[in-house]
């Protein structure tokens, strides 16, 4: 796998980011370890999790665990997320006493005393940007993150925080970790509910501004992979309601169109259109997988090359 330095820092990350949701939840411990070694043998080391994914903290436990057994912590890029509790819905939790014990709580559950990139997992506007920034710095000079990054947040906040840091001369976000795939979500933008997905706007954003993205739901979830092997019976109506929409639909049979040319799945090539945006500004694809077949397969995007025709017929008609 390749290997990149995220602009703005001094990490190197693997070009593909391995998402840590499933583990201790429907991917059991066991099974999250072999994927971790597979990942890893793989030239993998850049690994995502949250505070609050799967119960009682599983995801962060399980990937503490494991690189507490491996010994293996600095070969590792760490990101993980606070700023939040679920309850029903997000319950935002960005106050300075709230983030900086979650940063804390994280930091026992990963078995380390340094976290590479701590995201806010989302915003909260009642919240002033400078009293957000602050903490933030605050924890780096502490030196338990290293780098800070937002999930979830709309441009104007992150440029509001961005402009304070750097009057400040404080930490900014180096990164921001967002929904991004070749399918359009069928809902819109709304920072309110926590639903932001990359579109054309936040798209020409980060063009202008070069901030990394780190897009997750890189595979749409599985949309393309399942209608492609299952057709529409196979699309539950979560997926359904996210997705399924004629444009998707027309996504779909390009990248059906080429992988006919290629013998290249369906899968891989969405992952690999995600790794190519580089062109544009640093963008590396987050994939979450449910079995070893799932992951083996996906692995293999960082190193498909696609060709300009081939980028190009994909992006035909990209937002709409």
């Amino acid at each position: 796998m390749k290997t990149y330095c995220m602009p703005g820092t001094v990490l190197n990350v693997s070009g593909i980011c391995l998402g840590a949701s499933p583990f201790g939840s429907y991917v059991d411990e066991q099974e999250s370890f072999r994927h971790l070694d597979a990942f890893a043998a793989e030239g993998g080391f850049f690994v995502d999790t949250a505070r609050t994914y799967g119960t009682n903290n599983a995801s962060e436990q399980v990937l503490g665990k494991w690189m507490a057994d491996r010994g293996n912590r600095s070969q590792f890029v760490v990101a993980t997320k606070g700023g939040h509790e679920i309850s029903g819905n997000y319950r935002r939790t960005l106050r300075y006493e709230q983030l900086a014990k979650q940063v804390d709580e994280s930091l026992k559950h990963l078995h380390t005393d340094y976290i590479d990139l701590y995201y806010l997992h989302v915003d909260d506007r009642s919240v002033p940007v400078g009293e957000i920034i602050d903490l933030l710095d605050d924890k780096v000079k502490e030196g338990k993150i290293r780098y800070a990054g937002c999930s979830n947040w709309a441009a104007d906040r992150i440029e509001e925080a961005n402009e304070y840091a750097a009057k400040t001369g404080k930490t900014a976000f180096v990164a921001s970790e967002i929904e991004w795939s070749l399918a359009t979500v069928n809902h819109a933008n709304d920072s309110e509910l926590n639903n932001i997905w990359m579109d054309g706007a936040l798209y020409e954003f980060h063009r202008r501004t070069g901030l990394s993205v780190c897009a997750y739901s890189s595979q749409a979830r599985g949309f393309f992979a399942i209608f492609d092997q299952y057709g529409e019976e196979g699309i539950d109506e979560s997926l359904r309601k996210q997705y399924y929409s004629r444009h998707n639909l027309d996504m779909l049979r390009r990248l059906q169109k080429l992988s006919a040319e290629t013998g290249i799945s369906v899968t891989v090539l969405a992952i690999a259109y995600m790794c190519h945006q580089k062109r544009h500004f640093f963008t590396i694809p987050i994939i979450s997988c449910r079995s070893m077949e799932q992951l083996t397969q996906c692995l293999t995007a960082d190193c498909c090359e696609l060709d300009p025709g081939m980028i190009a017929f994909l992006e035909a008609g990209r937002y709409n």
